[in-house]
C-alpha cells in the first residue's frame, strides 16, 4: 500500500509543462535523484513512471548527453523494460537515439546500441520518425561522422547496405543527405565497409526526381565529395553514373554547369577519355539542352561555359585526330 501511495505521489507532482520530477531530474543530469526516484518505486511501476511523459526521462538525458543518467535509468529496469523504453517514440516519432544524434552526442548513441542485441540494434536503426527519417539519415545530413561510424560499427556489410538504402519521403538516402551537404568524410565512412558491388548499388540509387548522390553533390559544387564518389568506380562505371539522367533529363554535369560550379565540372570530366567527354557533353536533357547549353540559358558567358567549351573543343580535336591517324 505504501509503495502504491509513493508511486501515486511521484506521478502527481508535475511542473507547468506536465513534466514529472523524474523527467526534470533527467533533463538536468541529476543521476542520483533519477536512480533514487526509480529505486523507491516498485519494479512493476518503474517503466510506467518513465512513460508518463511522451518525451521520456531517457529522451531528455540522451538529448543533453548525460551518459551517467542514461545508464542510471536503464540499470533500474529489467531487460524487457529497457527494450520498451529504448524503442519508445515521442510525439515527433523520435526515439532517444534520434535525440542523442540530433544533439551530436556519440557516447549516448553507443550506450543505447550496446544495450541491444545485433538484431535489435538493426531494428532501432531502421526506426523512422514522423518525418520518415532514421537517426542515421539525420546524422548523415549534419555530417556527424563519428556518430555515423558508431551506428554502422556493429553491422555486417549487408546490414549496412540495407540501412544505407532506407529512403525518406522524397527517397533520399543517408548518402544523398551527406553528398548534398558536402560531408565528404561522412560519405567515405558510409562507403568504406561495403563491397564494390554494394557501393555501386548505393551510388546508383535515385531519389524522387531521379537524382543520385552524385547529382546531389554536383549541384552544390561539392567537388571533393564528387571526387570521393567517382574514385570508387572503374572508368566505365564512372561514365555510367555520370550518364544517369533524372526526371528532367539532367545529368550531374547539367547541375554543375547550370550552377557555375567550374571546379566540379572539371572533376566530373577529368577522368574520362575524349570520346567519353564528348558523349557526356552532348547528352541532352528533356528540353533538348546539353550541359553547356543548359548553363548558357541561366548565365550566358561564364568561366564554367568557357571550361565546358574548352573540353568540347579538345575532345573534338582529339577525336578527329584519331580518325585522321586511322586513315594514314
Amino acid at each position: 500500500m505504501a509503495e502504491d501511495l509513493r508511486y501515486e505521489l511521484l506521478v502527481s507532482i508535475t511542473g507547468s509543462g506536465g513534466d514529472t520530477v523524474l523527467t526534470r531530474a533527467a533533463e538536468r543530469g541529476h543521476t542520483e535523484l533519477c536512480v533514487t526516484l526509480l529505486s523507491s518505486t516498485p519494479p512493476a511501476y518503474r517503466l510506467n513512471l518513465i512513460l508518463i511523459n511522451e518525451t521520456t526521462a531517457l529522451h531528455q538525458a540522451a538529448c543533453w548527453g548525460y551518459t551517467e543518467t542514461i545508464l542510471g535509468i536503464l540499470n533500474c529496469l529489467t531487460a524487457e523494460q529497457q527494450l520498451q523504453l529504448i524503442f519508445k517514440q515521442d510525439s515527433d516519432g523520435d526515439t532517444a537515439l534520434h535525440d542523442a544524434e540530433r544533439c551530436g552526442y556519440k557516447e549516448p548513441v553507443k550506450i543505447l546500441l550496446d544495450h541491444l542485441t545485433s538484431d535489435q540494434q538493426l531494428m532501432l536503426l531502421f526506426t523512422q520518425n514522423h518525418n520518415n527519417k532514421t537517426a542515421l539519415q539525420c546524422a548523415a545530413r549534419e555530417g556527424r561522422k563519428a556518430i555515423v561510424n558508431t551506428m554502422l560499427d556493429n553491422l555486417t556489410p549487408e546490414q549496412q547496405l540495407q540501412l544505407l538504402s532506407v529512403q525518406h519521403n522524397y527517397r533520399y538516402t543517408a548518402l544523398h543527405y551527406a553528398a548534398y551537404n558536402g560531408h565528404t568524410e561522412t560519405v567515405m565512412t558510409m562507403l568504406e565497409n561495403l563491397t564494390p558491388i554494394q557501393q555501386l548499388q548505393l551510388l546508383f540509387t535515385q531519389d524522387f526526381i531521379g537524382d543520385t548522390a552524385l547529382h546531389s553533390a554536383a549541384r552544390n559544387g561539392h567537388t571533393e565529395t564528387v571526387k570521393t564518389l567517382l574514385d570508387r568506380l572503374t572508368p566505365q562505371q564512372q561514365l555510367q553514373l555520370l550518364s544517369v539522367r533524372n526526371s528532367d533529363g539532367n545529368t550531374a554535369l547539367h547541375y554543375a554547369a547550370s550552377n557555375r560550379q567550374t571546379e566540379t565540372v572539371k572533376a566530373l570530366l577529368d577522368n574520362l577519355t575524349p570520346e567519353q567527354q564528348l558523349k557526356l557533353l552532348s547528352t541532352q536533357n528533356k528540353k533538348g539542352k546539353t550541359a553547356p547549353q543548359h548553363a548558357a540559358v541561366y548565365y550566358g558567358n561564364s568561366d564554367t561555359i568557357t571550361a565546358l567549351e574548352q573540353y568540347q573543343m579538345e575532345a573534338d580535336y582529339r577525336g578527329n585526330f584519331r580518325e585522321f591517324a586511322k586513315l594514314t
